[in-house]
């Protein structure tokens, strides 16, 4: 309750304009109720939810920092400031300050969703999992809840059951789109690839131009042994985007697979210049260099997949039997 019937009044317009999306309206009369009581917690802290509706993180940040000063164990302020760490990046802050919002009030759904997310970016999975089951017990068709636990099982290494709340989600959501190409990638990961491949076919039924579904269908493909068409896919997402790096890899196995040694050789170079840190390509085109008997250019191949990841088992395995046929010959 505001000290004066004028402020009284100001606020409560100022409070209908917010709820209608007019923000300008309501920014201006929680301003003028601010002047008349400066310091007012609840003002500025809807000062910083209008800040944080536009995007302005930095004012957002100052508004509901000032807020907590006077009222410190305000559930939303904490919550929603650990959102505008979260959208500058600073994620340990972010967790820090929802989970003080938490430990007001544990059964808020969305700051243990929002939680999840802050900890997922910082690859803390298990925590994260967590979080969004702690989300589902309170609210169980929350969709993106499913979701994110699901992409949080897959960084785990866990698809049977990410490609079950994947599932969730889209029971909930049948046009999820994202939730249906992440299933059908757990489906890929699974070795379910009549699954996979009929799941990105019709997501590009919806959506031709989706780079996500066509590479993994080529991949998928290529893995049937479907090559001319799994080439077709590599291609296609290529002409969308030339700088797709794994696509052009992608184009790689394909002629390798073919024989076509020279072409794969090209594709993989074409390859890391835009992805020069993914050993996996290093490592195929010192294989193809190999066959070829360009034997130094190979060994830096594997030389460089390993300096990108020492323990790179199949590069190391590759590198050691290159050194000991180079010995025998010599």
């Amino acid at each position: 309750m505001h000290a004066d019937d004028t402020s009284a009044d100001d606020f409560e317009l100022a409070f209908e304009h917010h709820q209608a999306g007019r923000l300008s309206e309501a920014e201006a009369l929680y301003r003028r109720v601010l002047e008349a009581e400066p310091g007012a917690a609840d003002i500025l802290y809807f000062l910083g939810v209008i800040a944080y509706q536009r995007e302005n993180y930095a004012d957002a940040g100052n508004h509901l920092e000032a807020s907590l000063q006077g009222e410190p164990a305000n559930p939303d302020a904490l919550h929603l400031l650990g959102l505008v760490h979260y959208q500058e990046e600073r994620y340990p802050q972010a967790s820090d300050f929802i989970r003080r919002a938490l430990a007001l009030n544990p059964d808020h759904a969305e700051a243990h969703f929002n939680l999840g997310n802050a900890l997922l970016v910082q690859g803390e999975l298990a925590e994260a999992i967590v979080s969004y089951q702690q989300v589902l017990t309170l609210q169980a068709d929350y969709v993106e809840a499913h979701f994110q636990l699901g992409n949080a099982l897959m960084a785990q290494g866990n698809a049977d059951s990410a490609a079950h709340s994947y599932r969730q989600a889209l029971a909930l959501a049948p046009d999820h789109q994202e939730a249906a190409f992440c299933l059908a990638s757990a489906q890929q990961v699974l070795g379910q690839l009549d699954e996979a491949i009929s799941a990105y076919r019709r997501i590009l039924g919806k959506n031709p131009e989706h780079p996500g579904a066509r590479f993994q269908l080529g991949h998928s493909l290529l893995s049937q042994g479907q090559r001319d068409e799994a080439a077709a896919c590599f291609r296609q997402v290529l002409e969308f985007k030339p700088s797709h790096g794994l696509a052009h890899a992608g184009l790689g196995d394909y002629h390798r697979l073919q024989g076509e040694l020279p072409a794969a050789a090209a594709s993989y170079r074409q390859a890391l210049e835009f992805e020069p840190r993914q050993a996996p390509i290093h490592n195929s085109l010192g294989n193809v260099l190999a066959a070829q008997g360009q034997v130094n250019e190979a060994a830096a191949c594997y030389q460089q997949a390993l300096a990108l990841r020492p323990d790179y088992a199949e590069a190391r395995t590759n590198l050691d039997n290159l050194q000991r046929f180079s010995e025998t010959v010599h």
